[in-house]
């Protein structure tokens, strides 16, 4: 029977002053500090808590450290729990006093639970202080935030728990619907002036954010997952951003938990480590880490099976493993473009060039087994990722079989690693790596025995298998093709296997313009980009992209703004594009209207039809209202007459009406 638990008041036995002490109690030493951050004394039930020696750490940092102790208005000094909860006693020393809470569990309980509530009726969160009541509900035992057609809501926990800064924080969440895949939810916490009303309601906070494309890799900014403070301007400020190994699918629950602890932070998916933090700083004027604890919604509907905080009693560790973003040490060349050097070798060759540390390195080294029947195994690849790691190279691992995928996949879940790429002629294979693990990288092996004719052939042979790269054989890599197939959006990697490699050999393939040269004689093309080539020199023209048209100049995404764009020179443009209610693709970079044109209501783009999308009028760079409406896909690929080389669809959805175009 699920149960709807706030602030649990614990029955106490209370020995007063005039009585004695019973003989078996918890007792604290002079030294016994309750911190600022974490005001709990814990015990057991039946078991009694002797309160002289405990001293008290206030706000201000001062410190009751002969405190007088009172339950329910009453002088105590000795208490006993005789059920599981949470108990307010307060301590009192001359003119200063606070709260302090007896936290109880029973004996063969492993955690002090603070607060949960799992959501079994309206009336487990009508006295919860929300950013606005609407968007919240009850139903079938879920928490439901409604937020696709309105802006971030928040519902706020009961207020002691902003007595608290140190605390596991835990919840079941399912997204059902966005109005795109960048739609998140968050927990919140550390969040100030829970007093404050409507959207500024605990303002500024920290949160986890938990974005639908929950697998896309983490920048200086945004990633699948975050950690971020909500600051008191309403701006945000990124501590730590990374990727999941999966996306959110809807209608799935995933397990997720907040650890914090004074400036160490920790965020786990389904019990696997994302982000570990250690230095966050204290949230907005704050002076301690104190603040409140909420649940949030983004453009979406979300659903919360429960919430569930703990006592943190220790800093989390440092995991063994942590993301393993590899750091690869930027080498100074004559190329102006970034060509990445990889070396093709053998493990043993890799062992031998780790062990003599050399001073240039290959930015990545693909590892090929002579013995094409042998499986890669865990250990296998957790060395890789150690040595890898150490060297600053981006490992790579040739497979020829399922199970060495399956292998490396369980490793890089293991560890926690995302920097790794699996390179294969078989495109099964990479598929099965891209199902089973989605940040790993793929690069999928070209050598001309395929019979392809043109770019849009290799192309497609890569994007069937869902791979990032194309390892072309190098004798194949004439400039044409190579800036051909990268036109498509398709990275380039040009081979040639010799592990004894002359310049003019290396040149060829630096020259083709690839993205990466591969060999079995990384020294060799190193030494031909500082050698043969002068200073400063491009070995492809470089792409001029207008991102969302020309903003600077004409309203962002409209047609005209992307004609200036052409205009000023760019060779490629970039939009997004979202379904209307009526099914047209609509070119527009945020799932509403509101911030592009003078319309301010609260529908979204999918929550509108065509012809109320044309209504509004976008709006210019300084906010004045121009004479352009939010155009169509389809007109878009009318007044330019070309195809666009960077869509950004936002759902599947979007992509169904394409054919007809």
């Amino acid at each position: 029977m699920k149960r709807a638990v706030s602030l649990m008041i614990a029955v106490l036995m209370v020995a007063a002053i005039v009585n004695c002490a019973p003989a078996l109690s918890v007792s604290a030493t002079p030294e016994t500090l309750v911190e600022n951050v974490s005001p709990a004394i814990l015990c057991d039930v039946g078991e009694p808590v002797a309160l002289s020696g405990y001293s008290v750490e206030m706000p201000d940092g001062s410190v009751l450290d002969s405190p007088t102790w009172y339950y329910g208005g009453s002088e105590v000094t000795t208490v006993t729990a005789d059920a599981a909860g949470v108990t307010e006693l307060t301590a009192e020393q001359g003119s200063k006093s606070r709260t302090v809470y007896l936290v109880s569990k029973n004996p063969d309980d492993t955690e002090y639970v603070l607060y949960e509530n799992t959501f079994d009726d309206e009336e487990s969160i009508a006295d919860l202080k929300k950013t606005d009541a609407s968007r919240f509900s009850v139903n079938d035992g879920k928490l439901v935030i409604t937020t696709t057609n309105t802006a971030n809501s928040r519902i706020y926990m009961p207020d002691f728990l902003a007595d608290f800064g140190n605390y596991n924080i835990e919840t079941s969440a399912a997204m059902l619907s966005s109005t795109d895949a960048s739609r998140w939810f968050s927990i919140c916490y550390r969040a100030q002036n829970m007093q404050r009303t409507g959207a500024n309601l605990g303002t500024p906070y920290i949160h986890m954010c938990v974005r639908k494309s929950m697998a896309t890799a983490g920048t200086s900014t945004t990633g699948g997952v975050e950690c971020v403070i909500a600051n008191a301007t309403g701006g945000w400020d990124y501590l730590k951003s990374t990727g999941y190994t999966e996306n959110m699918t809807y209608g799935t629950f995933y397990n997720i938990k907040v650890s914090a602890y004074n400036g160490t932070i920790q965020y786990f998916i389904n019990g696997d480590s994302v982000i570990y933090l250690k230095g966050v700083p204290t949230v907005g004027t704050a002076s301690t880490y104190c603040g409140g604890i909420g649940l949030q919604g983004n453009s979406s509907v979300m659903n919360f099976d429960y919430i569930r905080v703990t006592v943190i009693e220790e800093e989390p560790e440092e995991p063994e493993y942590g993301e393993h973003i590899i750091e690869v040490p930027h080498i100074e060349t004559n190329l102006l473009n970034s060509v990445t050097n990889v070396l093709w070798t053998e493990p043993t060759m890799f062992i031998e060039l780790f062990r003599s540390a050399p001073e240039i390195v290959p930015a990545t080294v693909i590892l090929d087994l002579p013995d094409e029947k042998y499986v890669i195994n865990e250990n296998d690849s957790l060395q890789t990722f150690r040595m890898s790691g150490e060297a600053g190279i981006i490992p790579a691992l040739r497979v020829y079989n399922s199970d060495s995928v399956n292998n490396i996949v369980a490793a890089c879940k293991k560890a926690g690693f995302a920097d790794i790429l699996i390179v294969s002629d078989n495109r099964e294979l990479l598929q099965l790596a891209r199902d089973s693990y989605s940040v790993i990288r793929t690069a999928l092996i070209a050598d001309g025995s395929e019979g392809f004719t043109d770019a849009q052939d290799y192309r497609e042979y890569v994007k069937g298998c869902d791979a990032n790269i194309l390892l072309l054989n190098g004798e194949l890599c004439s400039r044409e093709l190579v800036s051909e197939i990268q036109a498509l959006h398709v990275t380039v990697w040009a081979y040639n296997q010799t592990k004894d490699l002359n310049s003019v050999e290396a040149a060829w393939l630096i020259s083709s313009g690839a993205n990466g040269i591969v060999t079995g004689d990384y020294a060799s093309v190193y030494d031909t980009m500082t050698e043969v080539y002068g200073e400063r020199t491009l070995t492809k023209t470089p792409s001029i992209i207008g991102h969302r048209g020309n903003p600077s100049q004409m309203p962002e995404n409209s047609i005209e703004g992307y004609i200036t764009a052409v205009k000023n020179g760019a060779t490629e443009v970039e939009t997004d594009i979202h379904l209307s209610k009526d099914g047209y693709v609509i070119v527009c970079h945020d799932g509403t209207l509101n911030r592009t044109t003078n319309y301010n209501g609260s529908l979204s783009i999918s929550q509108m039809t065509l012809e109320e999308i044309k209504s509004y009028r976008l709006l210019n760079n300084n906010g004045t209202v121009s004479d352009y409406t939010v155009p169509t896909f389809e007109e878009m690929l009318v007044a330019l007459k070309v195809s666009l080389s960077n869509l950004r669809p936002t759902t599947r959805a979007c992509l169904k009406p394409f054919p007809t175009l």
